[in-house]
């Protein structure tokens, strides 16, 4: 089962992106060349916690941390009412004063997983 995401709201600075996953290639002599990845496009939010208590801020780190970057939740967009499935595998955290934090992730809308009529069959055998 699918955990959710702790109930923290994001901040309003949070954006949503529209992205092409790129490789680069190195050609040498200081050139290179961007190639795209299919004509897919990722969803992808920065989110921003911002000004939260310090141990609130800990609280969504260690959530984060034991998805370790490759393991789906359920997440809700501000502004959205459904919730999606998403992962992090990049995020980092800002100390302020006065026992305050700041946490900033990438959450990226997961791929469905589909399976096969011949994967199923093989597993049930």
């Amino acid at each position: 089962m699918i955990q959710s995401f702790p109930n923290f709201s994001a901040s309003p600075l949070t954006r949503e992106y529209l992205t092409v996953p790129t490789i680069i290639l190195p050609l040498g002599a200081g050139a290179e060349r961007r190639l795209s990845l299919g004509i897919n496009t990722r969803q992808e939010w920065r989110v921003i916690f911002a000004d939260y208590e310090i141990d609130d801020i800990h609280h969504i780190d260690q959530f984060l941390k034991d998805k370790n970057g490759v393991t789906r939740f359920l997440w809700s967009p501000p502004a959205r009412q459904e919730e999606i499935t998403v992962i992090c595998a990049q995020w980092h955290i800002d100390y302020m004063a006065a026992n305050l934090a700041t946490l900033r992730a990438i959450f990226i809308k997961a791929v469905p997983v589909q399976t096969t009529r011949a994967s199923t069959a093989l597993e049930t055998s």
